[in-house]
């Protein structure tokens, strides 16, 4: 049965259009397909920044497919989530009311592809269809059969120009002493260094330490 609602959709690249609200935007299936990341030194300071590390490089893909055939992917970090609730949803909609970042963004991506539309940001993207970007579908399997990384204790450190120092023993540790401002805001030239557990009894007291608090130096 057809929807006649109205639903306004706006694109960068033309004026805004009106359509109507068709069953097959509806979301037929949503697949959740873990992925465990592996963990690679050089790009620790990277890692950090985004998150990954916090939930141990894992990380969630989900699929949704629409009952026209059309397929959106989306990702959200950490494990999965039961998003079934989502099923039978209508997609165009979900863009606005769906709040799961890894579902909504698939949305966006399936939608796209559906009406031929790419999506509109503030920064230069692909101009194919949805999200503009096709699912390496052998590199997805790869890494969903890659082992959950072993969990290694790491001291993430930010260091400012004038030799100010600030450990911290996790990733929810140093984001709420940045958003509570318990620790200076950045200026140019402050960097973030990893340190991973070498064995020392050096690293194990100043861990030892971070795991309570935030250690401040100099």
């Amino acid at each position: 049965m057809t929807d006649r609602r109205d639903l306004p959709i706006n694109n960068s690249k033309c004026r805004p259009l009106l359509i109507r609200e068709y069953s097959h935007m509806i979301i037929k299936d949503i697949e959740a397909i873990p992925l465990n990341m592996p963990y690679r030194p050089e790009l620790a300071p990277h890692l950090i920044r985004s998150g990954m590390t916090a939930f141990n490089n894992r990380m969630t893909l989900y699929r949704v497919e629409l009952e026209g055939g059309a397929v959106g992917y989306g990702d959200q970090l950490g494990g999965l989530d039961d998003v079934s609730g989502f099923i039978g949803r209508q997609a165009i909609a979900g863009l606005v009311e769906i709040r799961h970042p890894g579902v909504q963004m698939a949305c966006y991506d399936a939608v796209g592809r559906a009406l031929d539309l790419p999506v509109a940001g503030w920064l230069p993207v692909p101009e194919g269809p949805g999200l503009g970007v096709e699912v390496d579908q052998e590199a997805v399997e790869m890494l969903r059969r890659t082992p959950v990384p072993e969990t290694k204790r790491r001291i993430a450190t930010v260091l400012y120009p004038d030799g100010t120092q600030w450990h911290f023993a996790d990733e929810t540790q140093r984001h709420e002493a940045y958003h509570f401002g318990n620790a200076p805001g950045f200026v140019r030239g402050v960097r973030l260094e990893t340190r991973e557990d070498d064995g020392s009894a050096d690293f194990a007291d100043l861990f030892d330490r971070c795991s309570k608090e935030p250690v401040l130096n100099g």
